[in-house]
Protein backbone atom coordinates (compact mmCIF):
# COMPACT_ATOMS: atom_id res chain seq x y z
CA UNK A 1 0.00 0.00 0.00
CA UNK A 2 2.86 2.12 0.41
CA UNK A 3 3.14 3.02 -3.45
CA UNK A 4 -0.08 4.15 -3.50
CA UNK A 5 2.25 7.43 -1.77
CA UNK A 6 4.68 6.96 -4.42
CA UNK A 7 2.59 8.12 -7.25
CA UNK A 8 3.51 11.80 -8.48
CA UNK A 9 -0.37 12.71 -7.73
CA UNK A 10 0.01 12.11 -4.09
CA UNK A 11 0.44 15.73 -3.20
CA UNK A 12 -2.98 16.65 -5.00
CA UNK A 13 -5.24 14.97 -2.29
CA UNK A 14 -2.90 15.02 0.17
CA UNK A 15 -4.13 18.09 2.03
CA UNK A 16 -7.79 18.39 1.41
CA UNK A 17 -9.73 17.53 4.30
CA UNK A 18 -13.02 15.44 2.80
CA UNK A 19 -16.64 15.21 4.87
CA UNK A 20 -19.84 13.44 3.87
CA UNK A 21 -22.88 15.67 3.26
CA UNK A 22 -24.82 16.51 6.75
CA UNK A 23 -27.85 14.60 5.23
CA UNK A 24 -26.18 11.30 3.90
CA UNK A 25 -26.95 8.26 5.84
CA UNK A 26 -24.93 4.72 5.85
CA UNK A 27 -26.68 1.84 6.42
CA UNK A 28 -24.88 -1.66 7.02
CA UNK A 29 -26.45 -4.36 4.46
CA UNK A 30 -25.56 -8.18 3.55
CA UNK A 31 -24.61 -8.60 -0.22
CA UNK A 32 -23.41 -12.10 -1.32
CA UNK A 33 -23.44 -13.41 2.46
CA UNK A 34 -20.66 -10.61 2.95
CA UNK A 35 -21.39 -7.39 5.18
CA UNK A 36 -21.44 -4.17 3.58
CA UNK A 37 -22.32 -0.45 3.79
CA UNK A 38 -24.47 1.86 1.53
CA UNK A 39 -24.09 5.59 1.46
CA UNK A 40 -27.36 7.12 0.27
CA UNK A 41 -28.06 10.48 -0.62
CA UNK A 42 -31.58 11.33 -0.18
CA UNK A 43 -31.15 14.71 -2.05
CA UNK A 44 -29.22 13.60 -5.11
CA UNK A 45 -30.89 9.82 -5.18
CA UNK A 46 -27.07 8.76 -5.49
CA UNK A 47 -25.92 5.44 -3.38
CA UNK A 48 -22.62 3.62 -3.14
CA UNK A 49 -21.61 0.34 -2.07
CA UNK A 50 -18.55 0.28 0.25
CA UNK A 51 -16.69 -2.74 2.05
CA UNK A 52 -16.09 -2.35 5.75
CA UNK A 53 -12.54 -1.84 5.06
CA UNK A 54 -13.87 1.89 2.92
CA UNK A 55 -17.11 2.27 5.52
CA UNK A 56 -13.85 2.31 8.07
CA UNK A 57 -11.99 4.87 5.85
CA UNK A 58 -14.80 7.19 5.04
CA UNK A 59 -15.94 7.62 8.60
CA UNK A 60 -12.25 9.49 9.46
CA UNK A 61 -13.32 11.66 6.64
CA UNK A 62 -14.60 14.34 9.00
CA UNK A 63 -14.18 17.59 7.27
CA UNK A 64 -11.17 18.28 10.06
CA UNK A 65 -8.04 15.80 9.06
CA UNK A 66 -6.76 15.69 5.80
CA UNK A 67 -6.51 13.02 3.86
CA UNK A 68 -2.76 12.25 4.80
CA UNK A 69 -3.72 12.30 8.57
CA UNK A 70 -5.85 9.64 7.89
CA UNK A 71 -3.61 7.88 5.93
CA UNK A 72 -1.14 8.11 8.88
CA UNK A 73 -4.09 6.97 11.29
Amino acid sequence: MSALLDTPLWHRVAQLRPALRNHVQIRRHVYRDRPAFIIIDPVSGRHHRLSPASRALVSRMNGERTVQEIWDE
